[in-house]
């Protein structure tokens, strides 16, 4: 499975002082942004009748950085062809700093981890896998399973910008 994000509006990229850091100017702002991803099969071990994805989305301007997402195509849809009838949630954490996994594993997705004397996994009854096509995505680098190679890479403000720099 391959995933393409892309922005119609792309502006223009901007070498800044340090040769790794790339700046974009203008007021949109959308790299575009190729991954391949694993195609999980849940069905087996945990029942889940969907199609299901993971893997990284690599982070321009942050050396060797990437996010980490997990898609879950609706329930019932085991055809690849057939998700883009169903719209899709982007899930993404407050923070920065939250793992998006929290609101996929305790919340809304498919499977839920409950604790009681030890840790399981079970079916979610009122998943929004339901109904949508869900994304959850680790977000900013360093953040969940996202990672970075340099601490001093981390977000340290909201502000866009700064997060490129």
């Amino acid at each position: 499975m391959l995933f393409t994000l892309a922005h119609s509006s792309m502006t223009q990229k901007v070498r800044s002082q340090s040769e790794e850091d790339i700046i974009y100017q203008g007021q949109d702002f959308a790299p575009n942004v190729v991954t391949s991803c694993n195609v999980l099969n849940f069905q087996t071990a945990y029942n889940y009748s969907g199609i299901v994805a993971g893997g990284y989305l690599s982070v321009a301007g942050k050396g060797n950085s990437a996010l980490a997402y997990t898609f879950y195509g609706k329930k019932d849809v085991s055809v690849t062809s057939q998700l883009k009838n169903f719209p899709t949630v982007l899930w993404l954490s407050g923070g920065p700093g939250t793992s998006s996994q929290q609101g996929n594993l305790q919340e809304v997705g498919p499977l839920l981890l409950v604790r009681n004397f030890d840790v399981n996994i079970i079916q979610n009854n009122y998943t929004w896998a339901n109904n949508y096509n869900l994304l959850f995505i680790d977000q900013p680098v360093g953040t969940g399973l996202s990672y970075v190679d340099n601490p001093s890479r981390f977000a340290k403000t909201l502000d866009c910008k700064a997060l490129l720099r």
